[in-house]
């Protein structure tokens, strides 16, 4: 390889490290955006989700977390995705 593919190279690896980073702070983001919305008397729950493809490999995917609680108007419980990238410190910041 030349010079010039090398560099070349170089700057598309850069760009998709950059791209990676963009994005998981994009998904970091939105979970946070997400926990802002719970009630505080939700209960966070992690739950792994069955396949339905017939191909797929995998049994389960997740985990996925998921905050639940009783709406006090209604008194149905009430179900809401939070995200399947949150750690421990944006669950445990959680209202």
């Amino acid at each position: 390889m030349s010079r010039d593919e090398l560099m070349e190279e170089g700057n598309r690896l850069i760009a998709r490290a950059q791209a990676l980073d963009n994005k998981e702070k994009s998904i970091k983001l939105a979970c946070q955006s997400r926990l802002k919305s719970i009630p505080k008397n939700a209960t966070i729950r992690k739950e792994f989700v069955k396949c339905k493809k017939p191909n797929c490999y995998r049994q389960q995917h997740g985990p996925y977390y998921y905050a639940y609680w009783k709406d006090p108007e209604t008194k149905k419980l009430k179900k809401r995705y939070i995200g399947s990238q949150c750690t421990k410190r944006d669950l445990s910041i959680a209202p």
